[in-house]
């Protein structure tokens, strides 16, 4: 009954096949020339964070930042090679203990400055620094005193001859709050002069104000029909918002809408790019032409036009590096591009200031160029892409993604493309094996890199039991994961020490529940979905599902079936009717909005242990362990004494770990040495040390760098002593269901914990192949079993019957 072919054994939800990364944008060959080319140039001492960078009426650049007297104005007449300081005045406070804080800046091309900013008692606030927090356990009293006092805002417009004019805003919040039923003030965000001199900005009610500073006046209100606000710009005359679902140009005279803008909504909104990972500047220069940026780099559209322009590639560029925060972009003189942000590539963060300049004589793209096929999009290999490339500057990768839209076409659909062009010598050189089957190595479709691992193996470099998994009886490595995830379960030590088994899990799980008690209005318990019970138990369980013929095992899936079933009950037993109903309706929506198979998400379902603390959750959760934040989140947790503690699951199988960026070189491509550098530098110290959240590193290095605490040379603790092991850096908490504060003193991890912690890894033995055929019929089959619809038997053999139905297809 039910044979299945590996090679369609894919992960993820239904998608499109797209021949590039870069949709419809224009983009350039590889034998074109010309390209934008990077220079860094010093900040101010002393400065962090600029807030706004503008080209003044003279020709001059412009730099609001803050530093040493809190906001400071610099002014540069070469491009932001060299800066002189200009003194501004800033409000007041009433009393010499008032500081100041602006947490808004920005700057006119005449020279006018417009904050937000509000006074701090700086001998309160020195009062409070030194108060210590006890850190609880289960028995702690809540903190029922706490009170949040809101800042009193304040708005002033300082104009170039140093005159400060107040401006009130608080008409508007009067009439929010009336509005909203809400008494305390709005905050106001994101302020930008328009070209007239008028200040638009927006506030948390999804409202966009047009502001004349001269008379105070609010000349226009701007509601955009949307979900959210994403960002906007003032291009000429005219104001162009960007939201969830929608970018609209309204009229900033007359203040009405003039229209949807097409192109850019084809490129900016997730709905029509999947791959867009959101403006992180927008910004115009004239009266026509929008520049915005995102990690895939720097574009260009001008009112009226059908097509976006890609300016500068993300991959060749510091706009692309996921570390360097870009804040503030203008364009300069001769078509260059100015920009300031923070260096976070390491943890001492600097401020860059950086310059873009076209140059005609450079290739597009490098000379020596490899393709990287990934079936989803990828975030961290592409920002290891940027880092990699701003290394290695004479190397080009570029990142092809199989699937990336609405379109009607599968991702078996794509991986049929993929094998026609690797049979044809056209294929990409390294194929990201994520959601694809083992059939690709045993069609011989994969080089060797055994060689690779060998640098790294030969010094004890990389965690050898991960390298056994992947290494065949001859000695060979056909392909190689650079991160883990590690499914867990995390829980009362009572529920967590108990499984050893599908069984037992089932068992803990089902009394968790029970002990939870049941939902009121005051009180969330979780609920699941069948579809995402199935998903988040299929790493411990899901690789027993076939025989080594690849036949359908009916006793595993029956025995699977029976106790999610239980745990299922368990679950739905803490809603009464009406609750499960109104539950049952949001989780529509989101099907309505996602597609059927949004359980799957609930593969990589996250942990947090410090959740497990509210008192209104259940005390033991099933999830997988993706990054450090858990290790240090459990630690400190056990300093104050919670009774949590954290165990590799165990369910129908046992060790088991999930590869994540699982790398392979085509053995047709004709680029392997650059291939092998490349997947090289992604198992190095060097790339795994950064931090993420895709998996933890198989370097052990890597993992070494990770457990030590990054702000130790920086710390200061409440006494003003330095950093020890085993001091507290911090409180972690959060309001329940009583509305009352339960907190937490934070640690860090010890050097032993961490250790005990490697020692678990190195245990690992078995990695998760996800076969998202079968798991989409298990998940199916038990939703008809867990409402009722159908019995054990017959979904079982629906499974069987459904797998041979798609084969045969």
């Amino acid at each position: 009954m039910g044979k299945v072919n590996n090679k369609y054994g894919l992960v993820a939800l239904s998608s499109v096949f797209a021949l590039s990364m870069f949709g419809c944008t224009k983009v350039g060959s590889a034998a074109e020339m010309g390209r934008y080319i990077e220079e860094f140039y010093d900040a101010p001492e002393g400065i962090y964070d600029v807030r706004d960078l503008r080209v003044l009426s003279d020709g001059t650049i412009g730099m609001l930042a803050y530093g040493e007297k809190e906001i400071e104005l610099y002014i540069s007449d070469d491009e932001c090679q060299n800066w002189n300081r200009k003194e501004i005045n800033l409000p007041q406070g009433d009393s010499e203990n008032s500081m100041l804080s602006v947490n808004n800046a920005i700057l006119s091309k005449d020279g006018n400055i417009f904050i937000s900013y509000y006074f701090y008692d700086y001998m309160k606030s020195e009062e409070d620094e030194n108060l210590k927090e006890e850190s609880v356990d289960d028995n702690a009293e809540d903190a029922t005193d706490d009170k949040y006092f809101e800042p009193e805002y304040k708005y002033a417009f300082i104009d170039d001859e140093g005159s400060i004019h107040d401006i009130s805003l608080d008409e508007i919040s009067q009439n929010t709050a009336e509005d909203e039923d809400m008494s305390y003030s709005r905050y106001y965000y994101t302020f930008k002069f328009a070209k007239n001199g008028d200040i638009v900005f927006s506030n948390d009610n999804g409202m966009i104000y047009q502001l004349d500073p001269a008379s105070g006046e609010i000349k226009n209100e701007f509601v955009l029909d949307d979900s959210y606000i994403s960002d906007f710009t003032t291009v000429g005359d005219s104001l162009v918002i960007v939201g969830g679902n929608s970018v609209k140009e309204y009229s900033l005279e007359s203040g009405k809408e003039l229209g949807n803008i097409k192109p850019l909504e084809s490129e900016v909104l997730y709905e029509n790019n999947s791959n867009f990972y959101g403006i992180s500047n927008i910004f115009s220069d004239d009266d026509k032409t929008i520049y915005y940026t995102s990690t895939t780099g720097l574009y260009k559209y001008k009112l009226g036009e059908k097509e976006v322009e890609q300016i500068i590639e993300g991959s060749l560029s510091s706009i692309g590096d996921d570390n360097m925060y870009i804040s503030t972009f203008v364009v300069g003189k001769d078509n260059t591009f100015l920009a300031c942000g923070q260096d976070y590539n390491s943890y001492e963060v600097g401020t860059s200031i950086i310059r873009f300049t076209y140059s005609a004589d450079t290739p597009k793209v490098p000379e020596n160029q490899i393709t990287v096929y990934s079936l989803y999009e990828n975030y961290q290999i592409r920002q290891n892409i940027v880092l990699y490339q701003k290394a290695n500057p004479d190397i080009y990768i570029k990142l092809e993604i199989g699937t990336s839209g609405e379109d009607a076409v599968t991702e078996s659909d794509a991986l049929r493309t993929l094998n026609t062009e690797i049979m044809a010598g056209k294929g990409p050189d390294i194929i990201l094996l994520d959601g694809m089957s083992e059939a690709y190595f045993e069609q011989g479709l994969l080089e060797d890199i055994s060689d690779v691992i060998a640098d790294y193996t030969k010094n004890d470099l990389l965690f050898e039991n991960i390298i056994d998994a992947y290494t065949d009886k001859n000695g060979k490595v056909y392909s190689i994961p650079t991160k883990i995830t590690i499914p867990v379960v995390v829980g009362k030590t009572e529920y967590v020490s108990s499984v050893t088994d599908l069984q037992t899990l089932s068992a803990a799980l089902v009394k968790s529940a029970e002990n939870s008690g049941k939902a009121n209005d005051d009180k969330y318990v979780e609920m699941y979905t069948p579809s995402m019970l199935v998903s988040m138990l299929y790493y411990a369980n899901g690789s027993t599902w076939l025989n080594e013929d690849n036949t359908i095992n009916e006793d595993n899936i029956k025995e699977f079936l029976e106790e999610t079933k239980n745990i299922y009950d368990a679950y739905l037993a803490t809603y009464d009717e009406a609750q499960y109903e109104e539950y049952k309706e949001s989780m529509q929506s989101y099907i309505d909005e996602y597609g059927e198979d949004i359980g799957i998400y609930y593969l990589d379902n996250y942990l947090n242990p410090m959740s497990i603390m509210n008192e209104s959750s259940k005390k033991l959760a099933v999830g997988v362990i993706s990054g450090r934040d858990f290790i240090e989140y459990m630690y400190s947790l056990s300093k104050g004494n919670q009774d949590i503690s954290y165990a590799l699951i165990n369910g129908q199988t046992s060790g088991v770990f999930v590869p994540k960026n699982l790398m392979g070189i085509n053995a047709k491509s004709d680029n392997k040495e650059i291939a092998k550098k490349f997947i090289a530098y992604l198992l190095s110290e060097e790339s795994q040390s950064k931090e993420s959240y895709d998996g933890l590193p198989i370097n052990k290095a890597a993992f070494d760098k990770i457990s030590e605490y990054p702000y130790a040379d920086e710390f200061v603790g409440e006494n003003g002593e330095g950093y020890s092991e085993d001091q507290s850096i911090g409180t972690w908490g959060f309001s329940n269901e009583n509305g009352t504060t339960v907190e937490l003193k934070v640690y860090w991890p010890t050097k032993e914990y961490f250790n005990n912690f490697k020692a678990e890894i190195e245990s690992l033995k078995s990695p998760v192949t996800v076969n998202t055929i079968v798991l989409e019929e298990v998940a199916k089959a038990f939703d008809k079993y867990a409402n009722g619809n159908a019995t054990l038997d017959e979904v079982v053999k629906n499974i069987g019957d459904n797998i041979d139905l798609i084969l045969a297809e």
